[in-house]
């Protein structure tokens, strides 16, 4: 097996090949897991999504107490599970590139509390987070490992992500924010993937604000990703009337609102909520309040034209209204 390409700091995405454990399930789920996985791993790279690596000898892993992965997987273990089901997570699994040219990774590991265990490719996460660069680990479905659990390696110990459904990952992209200390320049090109249902504007500054960068970024993250999670299912719930929207954010500590109708009776005003994007206008008359008196995000209504996403069109300290 070819080796992972070395990056910026290597794969992002690791497949922990301790949690193919098969014992206790029926063929039935097992099949059904199997489909879930290879499913992900296809999702995962037609959206070129981040490099998935594999441990070395990850097929020589037991799955049952007397079947090894490669064995069920290639058919060499009699199971009422689909054969092409079978050799096609083998397939997805065998295109991984192993991530066997780093120093010794701290194995075994204490995952959430448990038993010390062989499971090296959280082991490498782990030893990448030490490092202060972030590795996910992708899980058989079947396994009820899931976000962030705390690791203790023989040395280190820290929180590593586990998921199975890409759906999941906007929580670990947003740690990593803090944990690589990314920079602003880099900021908005992690934020795509960090908050998928928003649309962000080119030309989002934080030197509009009022603050430093390092000074803003943490509330400004928690803010995004309260209104990639929260705000669309709260404005159809609330079909669109502002004041069951706004309590039903603040329920979660966000601070946002429409503009007020004095400031929408003037058309001048209402210009400067205006942006443009790909052709199109969209008038961020929302905003969230990053502090009380100053420092806003200005943000549309879920939008037909960008998919139901939400257009955020301005960071500013105030606009005049």
């Amino acid at each position: 097996m070819r080796s992972a390409e070395k990056n910026s700091g290597g794969p992002r995405v690791v497949i922990d090949e301790t949690s193919f454990d098969f014992r206790g399930l029926s063929d039935a789920l097992i099949e059904r897991h199997l489909d879930e996985l290879n499913e992900t791993l296809r999702t995962l790279r037609a959206d070129s999504g981040p490099e998935i690596a594999c441990a070395p000898m990850w097929e020589a892993v037991k799955c049952l107490d007397d079947c090894e992965l490669y064995q069920f997987l290639c058919g060499e273990y009699p199971s009422g599970v689909d054969r092409d089901t079978r050799l096609l997570s083998h397939l997805h699994l065998s295109r991984c590139p192993e991530w066997d040219d780093v120093p010794d990774v701290d194995a075994p590991v204490s995952i959430d509390g448990g038993e010390p265990v062989l499971a090296f490719s959280v082991a490498y996460a782990l030893s990448m987070i030490t490092a202060r660069y972030g590795v996910a680990c992708l899980v058989f479905p079947g396994s009820t490992r899931r976000g962030y659990i705390v690791v203790h390696g023989r040395h280190d110990a820290g929180d590593v992500f586990f998921f199975y459904d890409p759906a999941e990952l906007p929580a670990f992209w947003r740690r990593l924010f803090a944990l690589e200390n990314v920079p602003e320049p880099d900021f908005f090109e992690l934020a795509g993937r960090a908050f998928p249902n928003l649309v962000l504007h080119a030309g989002l500054s934080f030197g509009r604000l009022d603050g430093s960068y390092t000074e803003l970024r943490v509330k400004v993250v928690s803010t995004l990703a309260a209104l990639n999670d929260r705000f669309i299912d709260e404005y159809r719930r609330c079909k669109g009337v502002p004041s069951e929207i706004q309590a039903a954010l603040g329920r979660y500590h966000i601070d946002l609102s429409p503009e007020s109708p004095n400031t929408r009776r003037s058309r001048q005003l209402m210009r400067l909520r205006d942006v443009s994007h790909n052709g199109h206008i969209f008038r961020c008359e929302w905003h969230a309040k990053l502090e009380r008196h100053r420092n806003r995000i200005h943000f549309s209504e879920p939008s037909e034209i960008l998919e139901g996403k939400i257009f955020i069109g301005i960071f500013v300290t105030h606009l005049d209204t």
